[in-house]
């Protein structure tokens, strides 16, 4: 019997050679299993494809067919994927005594059920796959699919969205690391997901250091397109930024042909670049071009529309779909979820970097974490933790090697700091009210010129040994 492998080439596996760090699915499953032959299809770039074939032939001696099938509209369109692997499995059960096992890991959910439904029908075959947790195991599907089944992958579509409106969020791999633990951020999973494999204009607004680009990259590897070339319109002089976009030759938008282009701090624009941007997305050439667009904001643009800084039109042009990353200290118990993620990351790093040893992180050290405000918000939260582990000598990071490892705040922010504070993840009321007594007690004795009446007056305690039980109490005086 001549035993077949046939998969489609995920991103994980591409990943895998290109930057290294592991096998990947497909080369995971053939250290493991034997085949006569395997049967690999790509939708990515014919480029990416040929790199991968080298790399996995030169790790395997098996024999293995490669073959580039383009999907137009995505690969997560039921159609296109059905019209274009039918063919392809008519010709390879054309052979006699063949014995297929379909490999349903690699690829999107779409991908999959195509490969189920003509895995149990037309085209009979076994089914494997992979996860991180099991590692690779056979999948008996539990139902046989009759040959009826097949219209109702009309409904298919229908019954995503359906998933994703009820609260449902797709386990796309390429959102692995974007943490989405609270009610906010969940939603902004499930909107970008919306729009993943769609060619659609789309819009990230917020903070500083809150993961546009995370969440742009993470899109734009969901959606299987070729590449993602990234213009921060804030690093350029405007001469240098029109030729950067535009280009004498070929510019970011020819550049990002079947992939995705990613315009960065977008309000730095100037006024002349917006009006050149707005006439090539609504030029004619520009809609014939397989380009997605992917635009991110550090300030709210609807403010910057209504006070004459940035043209509406171009607004409109960019927001066809609208994302919001909320502040960290707006996400509840995501921060909780980025502490534990950001610390095992960054301190793996220094052991690989410095033959260091593992640190651990206090009960303490943990409250203070979650204590601050973040201004920065994720940026500040990774140098902190970075800081924290650079400068402790000990294997635990105690709450004091924390604290001083967290910047003090910027004054204009000191509100924040003390009322707007997740208490999702709870925190310590007395620590909080202890902060404020310190904070005008110390206050009101300098303004006061060190005098205690006057401080007790200033702040309306009822005489002057009250105000010095209070300063004593401190430490002040």
């Amino acid at each position: 019997m001549n035993k077949q492998l046939i998969s489609w080439i995920g991103s994980n596996d591409l990943k895998a050679a290109e930057e290294g760090g592991g096998l990947g699915p497909i080369a995971s499953l053939l250290e493991e299993r034997k085949y006569d032959r395997v049967l690999l299809l790509c939708n990515y770039a014919e480029e990416r494809m040929v790199n991968y074939q080298e790399w996995l032939s030169a790790r395997s001696s098996l024999e293995i067919k490669f073959r580039y099938i383009p999907l137009p509209n995505g690969p997560a369109n039921h159609r296109d994927i059905y019209e274009a692997v039918e063919p392809f499995l008519n010709e390879v059960f054309q052979e006699t005594s063949v014995e297929v096992t379909y490999f349903i890991s690699p690829g999107t959910n779409q991908m999959a059920s195509i490969w189920v439904v003509l895995g149990k029908t037309k085209y009979p075959g076994a089914f494997v796959q992979s996860s991180e947790q099991a590692g690779i195991e056979d999948v008996e599907i539990p139902f046989d699919l009759a040959a009826d089944y097949l219209p109702d992958l009309r409904k298919s579509l229908d019954h995503e969205i359906n998933k994703i409106a009820s609260g449902e969020i797709p386990t796309d791999p390429a959102f692995d690391n974007f943490i989405a633990t609270s009610g906010a951020m969940k939603s902004v999973v499930r909107l970008a997901h919306k729009v993943v494999n769609r060619t659609v204009t789309v819009l990230i607004e917020g903070s500083p250091g809150t993961g546009k680009e995370l969440l742009a990259r993470c899109m734009h590897e969901a959606s299987g397109r070729d590449r993602l070339i990234k213009v921060d319109c804030a690093s350029y002089s405007e001469e240098k930024l029109e030729e950067e976009l535009f280009g004498n030759e070929i510019g970011a938008f020819d550049q990002a042909e079947s992939g995705t282009l990613f315009l960065s701090r977008l309000e730095e624009l100037s006024d002349r670049l917006q009006v050149r941007l707005i006439d090539s997305l609504t030029d004619d050439q520009f809609s014939n071009k397989n380009v997605r667009v992917i635009a991110a904001a550090d300030t709210n643009l609807r403010e910057e529309v209504k006070h004459g800084r940035f043209r509406q039109e171009l607004y409109f042009q960019l927001s066809a779909a609208n994302l919001f990353l909320p502040d960290i200290r707006k996400r509840g118990g995501d921060l909780s979820a980025l502490v534990n993620h950001f610390f095992d990351r960054i301190n793996q790093l220094n052991m690989n970097q410095t033959e260091a040893k593992s640190k651990k992180l206090s009960a303490g050290a943990r409250r203070a974490l979650l204590d601050h405000s973040w201004p920065g918000n994720v940026t500040e939260l990774v140098n902190t933790i970075q800081r924290a582990i650079l400068w402790t000598d000990t294997a635990t990071i105690r709450e004091e090697d924390m604290r001083s490892a967290v910047l003090e705040p910027i004054i204009q922010d000191r509100n924040e700091t003390i009322l707007d504070r997740d208490i999702e993840n709870g925190v310590d009321i007395q620590a909080i009210i202890k902060e404020v007594e310190m904070h005008y007690l110390q206050r009101a004795w300098r303004d006061s010129g060190f005098n205690k009446k006057r401080t007790a007056q200033m702040l309306g305690l009822s005489n002057y040994q009250t105000a010095s039980n209070w300063l004593e109490r401190n430490g002040i005086a």
